[in-house]
């Protein structure tokens, strides 16, 4: 068995990332390997383990339980990744370039098409029009850009893309006001947009109609209603239903300019420009800085180090950015944030030789240091191990660390 001596957070890192790790066992057969390795050492079956202590002072690795290496779930990466997703901001949207959009505000990820163009501006093909009960039939869970849950939106869904530059009219129409730009809608998001859409909202008080939304004004008001038989175009969306109550009211957008805290797109990253960053991929909402740093690059402050006991303690329902429900990750979270810029060992788990440290996107998490960060999860295997799971960005992999060390930590919100 090996284990390392507990001299000091620096060199915990450096020989955690000069040691070789043996092949980890599959997932489904990791409890089974741990208790093998812990109750039958004798026979010679051991596991590779890691000192636990960050403080520094004597060697008291017999006293304290050893940790344990966790594989984690991250697929090798080439070995030349440099190139990052293209990702730009458009207002309140999020075009991923690869023909969807994301609604920041509501969550909701749409085709940036119609149904029937395509191409980077909507130019090439033809609107499509469909009978409303034929579109109902053919766009259930629709394949397009790796996702296969695309569908017709409900009206309410549809009317959050309603964009009246000018104002609204009548409020309880939606309609905007004459000088509105049209089609009245986003159009860097949304080019080429036609004028009325179905939604998938039947009328529940006739079995003629369904529910529309006409894009040459804006309406979509008790009146607007569609005969079933009538031929109109059709965009998808992905993601969780907006309910009536929780529609935005429908208002001008301010100028990009105007706006103090513009998006920006860091990657897979959106940075809010108030401190957090929402990963496009997980929807997971971060704060840019680990506790203990503030500033636009977290330049100012001391980083925080914490007992897991303190940490889970202190951070509950944390105030932060106008929200109230900042906590610790889980494992699964927080490892989604691990980076290797050359790619992943896939019998270690750890990042390749030659990745940049810290591994994390530096530009989206400024100031990382490469050292280990808390998740929120315990170590739950053995109640005789007083663990938890943390994992170490300077080399990408997660342990399970005593309760009693001293790590950082990096607050996470769920997404809309």
């Amino acid at each position: 068995m090996i284990i390392l001596t507990k001299n000091g957070r620096d060199a915990k890192e450096k020989r955690k990332q000069e040691m070789q790790v043996p092949p980890q066992p599959p997932r489904s057969k990791l409890l089974l390997f741990i208790f093998a390795g812990l109750f039958c050492s004798a026979a010679g079956v051991g596991l590779y383990m890691f000192g636990a202590h960050h403080s520094g002072g004597k060697n008291s690795a017999s006293s304290k339980p050893p940790a344990v290496i966790v594989q984690p779930e991250q697929e090798s990466m080439p070995a030349d990744s440099s190139e990052e997703p293209k990702v730009t901001t458009i207002g309140q949207y999020i075009d991923h370039g690869d023909g969807t959009v994301t609604d920041t505000k509501t969550g909701l990820m749409w085709k940036r098409c119609s149904d029937g163009l395509s191409g980077d501006n909507c130019e090439d093909g033809k609107v499509v029009s469909y009978k409303w009960d034929d579109a109902v039939q053919r766009f259930k869970n629709v394949e397009y850009a790796g996702y296969a849950d695309w569908r017709l939106p409900t009206i309410d869904e549809l009317k959050t893309l309603v964009h009246c530059s000018k104002g609204v009219k009548d409020k309880d129409d939606g309609e905007c006001n004459d000088e509105s730009e049209r089609p009245t809608i986003n159009q860097q998001a949304f080019p080429n947009t036609w004028e009325w859409y179905w939604s998938g909202s039947p009328d529940a008080n006739s079995t003629a109609y369904a529910w529309l939304v006409n894009f040459g004004h804006g309406y979509s008001g008790l009146d607007a209603r569609g005969n079933r038989s009538d031929g109109n175009a059709v965009r998808l969306v992905r993601g969780g239903s907006v309910s009536r109550q929780t529609v935005p009211k429908l208002q001008p957008l301010p100028n990009a300019e105007k706006m103090p805290q513009q998006d920006r797109a860091i990657g897979q990253y959106i940075y809010h420009g108030d401190g957090t960053v929402t990963d496009t991929k997980t929807g997971l909402i971060w704060k840019r800085c680990s506790e203990g740093l503030s500033g636009v690059n977290c330049e100012k402050g001391e980083l925080k180090y914490y007992t897991w006991n303190e940490a889970v303690k202190h951070f509950k329902n944390v105030e932060y950015a106008d929200h109230t429900d900042w906590r610790m990750p889980t494992i699964d979270e927080l490892k989604t944030l691990v980076y290797c810029s050359k790619g992943v060992n896939k019998e270690s788990g750890w990042c390749n030789d030659g990745s940049e440290e810290p591994t994390i996107n530096q530009q989206a998490f400024p100031n990382t240091k490469a050292s280990v960060v808390w998740s929120g999860s315990p170590y739950v295997f053995n109640s005789h191990l007083d663990g938890a799971v943390s994992v170490s960005f300077g080399n990408g992999v997660s342990f399970i660390d005593d309760r009693s060390s001293n790590s950082a930590v990096r607050l996470v919100r769920d997404g809309r």
